[in-house]
């Protein structure tokens, strides 16, 4: 079968126009500021001259050398970009070469070969679930060929077969596959030219600083030509927003061609089945990385974490009913998007990769069969695989500090602990994830239970995926309407949006909103039933236990807590309003001011915390949170002093506030889990009893 070529799409091509057409507005922008910067530090240095020639003193000597000096700070900061230079961070990486893993380059080089496109200049691994190209760059990258180097995320690896291996490589060379995505890396280094004029200027500044600080009349034109300088940057920020949304607008274009370069290469199907597995796979490394972050206190730590994020991957599938193909979950486009069931579509002008949902849609419309399946796992392609795993571990915790020796988890301990975690953390199976996102209802159970008659339904028919997906369908359509009104009332500026597949301007969102709620109030109508059908069928199991008082009593709990919440976070919100004079530039009164007018809100939050710490088993405080709140309430702490902000004490008070917020709602989830729970018991204690 003869190989498919990508083609350059009009989308692309019309992307690529305007990325052109933004650059060459940047150019001519940029060569005007430079003019105008010659002409002035012309003017300023003839002006320092005559005023030198007219009568040489130290004074005129200064002044004419301030003036001098306003124009070359200037020039200066128009070009400081040309001496800038990107450089990754690959301290985290482990280069590897083709003596240690020939048969993985070699198979890259055939990747290589058939994009059509240079051998990386070298190869590292990473721990991550991810794979990509990378390379120093700097202004002068936009005139000089620049190798890439390759670096390889192990988790990526441990969750792939070859073919979807094969297919995530050619997407990444795919990038720099054709000469018109080279446009892609010219306007991502003109944002970054602008990005350096906008924001990076530490440097510049010292410079600046160090200039205003020889003499009084130096620091004036200084000062000058700052103030010049700050007129430059408004209208750079300007340009940088054109430049951009231009950028962001390509690079999703050169996402699709590059998915399209590795469908030519791989096939559709294992970019496809790759893609829907990523967020899972990512879920299930990063559910390892916490377990291990929480066993720091106690010195553990695992010789292979990629053995754990397997062993999660397949759990998590088994949990959500996804079928394994080749020991890995497959995931659909359904699966995927269980709890969103959100019809509305805006186009985010800022975002620089499309959503996956998107990249599938393309790939499965180009449909490009798979020439030479290989559905091996991607780890064949290694040499000591486990070793190499075993290296990569021992990096990712090597700057960790451990108080005491390490001692090392084995696989079956991982195991049973893990599944332990997620059992007291998450809800019951019984419930088919249908509390998931969905607080409990506030129902008036006086009333439902003098109504209650037979009850005849089940609880599999309670919670069966129509009814949750109904409940997901509520909360989504609750969603699309609160942002429908901010489009509406001018608080979203756009222009138009989707919905359901139907394009509308922003000017019909009230119509839609009518629509809409009008649809809301009648699932609302249903859930409200299917919740209210929810009680009675566990209030029938608690009764005929014996037990609808505790059931009663932890609903009754739970309302009370959440009448309370909205006191308790206005508490967070106060403190919060109150500090965040803390977190932008102002002057030393302003600051001054600001820490009087905040004693009072938060003497409201340390009131709160004192409760909190009182009613220790209600919201489950660890050792180590009670002693960071206890150090925090033990003493009066000073925050601003001699001018400058004492960082242990803001840092304190910012982490206390963040534990109080997490606290109050961590609250509302251990009583909502505790009526679930109980209630799910209700349910197993009538199983046992009819078997």
């Amino acid at each position: 079968m003869e190989q498919r070529t990508a083609a350059i799409s009009e989308n692309f091509k019309k992307m690529t126009f305007k990325a052109i057409g933004a650059i060459i507005f940047f150019i001519l922008t940029y060569l005007l500021l430079v003019t105008a910067a010659i002409l002035l530090t012309g003017l300023f240095g003839f002006a320092g001259g005559v005023i030198i020639a007219a009568k040489v003193t130290g004074i005129t000597l200064m002044i004419g050398a301030g003036l001098i000096s306003m124009g070359l700070l200037i020039i200066i900061f128009l070009i400081k970009f040309i001496f800038k230079r990107h450089t990754n961070d690959i301290s985290h990486l482990t280069e590897i070469n083709r003596e240690e893993q020939p048969e993985l380059f070699g198979f890259i080089e055939s990747i290589v070969k058939e994009v059509k496109t240079d051998f990386p200049k070298k190869i590292y691994l990473s721990p991550e679930v991810n794979a990509s190209v990378f390379y120093d760059s700097s202004f002068w990258s936009m005139f000089f060929p620049i190798r890439k180097n390759l670096q390889i995320g192990l988790g990526l690896v441990n969750v792939t077969t070859v073919s979807e291996f094969k297919a995530i490589l050619a997407h990444e060379f795919g990038h720099f596959s054709q000469r018109t995505m080279k446009v892609g890396s010219y306007v991502y280094n003109v944002n970054m030219v602008i990005h350096n004029m906008l924001y990076d200027n530490d440097s510049f500044e010292n410079l600046a600083g160090k200039w205003a600080g020889i003499n009084s009349y130096f620091n004036f034109f200084i000062g000058l030509a700052m103030k010049i300088l700050k007129g430059i940057q408004k209208i750079l920020q300007k340009v940088y927003e054109i430049v951009n949304i231009s950028y962001m607008a390509l690079s999703r274009e050169m996402e699709f061609h590059a998915d399209e370069v590795a469908a030519c290469v791989a096939g559709s199907k294992p970019l496809v089945t790759s893609l829907l597995r990523l967020d899972i796979a990512d879920h299930s490394y990063n559910e390892v990385i916490n377990y291990y972050n929480g066993k720091i206190s106690e010195s553990v730590i695992t010789k292979n974490i990629f053995s754990h994020q397997k062993l999660v991957l397949n759990f998590l599938a088994k949990e959500n009913n996804l079928p394994l193909q080749h020991d890995l979950p497959q995931v659909t486009s359904d699966i995927l998007g269980k709890f969103d069931k959100s019809k509305l579509v805006i186009k985010n002008q800022w975002a620089s990769h499309p959503g996956t949902d998107d990249r599938v849609k393309e790939l499965e419309r180009l449909n490009i069969p798979e020439r030479h399946p290989d559905t091996r796992p991607a780890s064949v392609l290694f040499q000591n695989i486990e070793y190499i795993q075993a290296l990569i571990t021992e990096k990712l915790f090597q700057n960790v500090d451990y108080t005491e020796k390490v001692t090392y988890d084995n696989h079956e301990i991982f195991e049973q602990d893990f599944v332990r975690q997620f059992r007291e953390n998450g809800f019951e199976p019984v419930y088919n994830g249908y509390y998931d996102n969905k607080d409990i209802p506030d129902l008036n159970l006086e009333e439902i239970i003098s109504n209650i008659s037979d009850h005849k339904k089940d609880a599999r028919e309670l919670f069966s995926d129509e009814n949750t997906d109904l409940s997901a369908t509520e909360i989504s359509l609750e969603r699309d309407v609160s942002v429908l009104r901010q489009i509406q009332s001018g608080e979203y500026k756009i222009k138009t949006f989707d919905y359901d597949g139907v394009k509308y301007n922003a000017g019909e969102a009230g119509n839609l909103i009518s629509r809409l709620e009008k649809e809301l109030t009648g699932i609302k109508e249903t859930v409200r039933k299917l919740d209210e059908d929810i009680f009675i069928y566990f209030y029938h199991l608690s009764e005929q236990q014996s037990l609808s008082r505790e059931l009663l009593s932890k609903y009754q709990d739970l309302k009370d807590l959440n009448a309370d919440l909205e006191r308790k976070y206005q508490v967070y919100s106060n403190i919060m309003d109150h500090t965040h004079f803390m977190s932008v530039t102002t002057s030393f009164s302003k600051i001054e001011e600001g820490i009087t007018d905040m004693k009072t809100p938060e003497e409201d939050l340390k009131k709160e915390i004192r409760k909190m710490l009182d009613a220790d088993m209600s919201y489950s405080i660890n050792d180590t949170v009670k002693s960071t709140l206890n150090d925090y309430l033990s003493k009066e702490r000073v925050y601003f002093e001699d001018e400058n902000y004492d960082n242990d004490a803001t840092s304190k008070l910012f982490e206390c506030i963040n534990i109080y917020r997490y606290l109050i709602f961590n609250q509302i989830y251990i009583a909502k889990k505790d009526l679930l729970d109980f209630q799910s018991k209700l349910k197993n204690n009538a199983a046992s009893s009819t078997d």
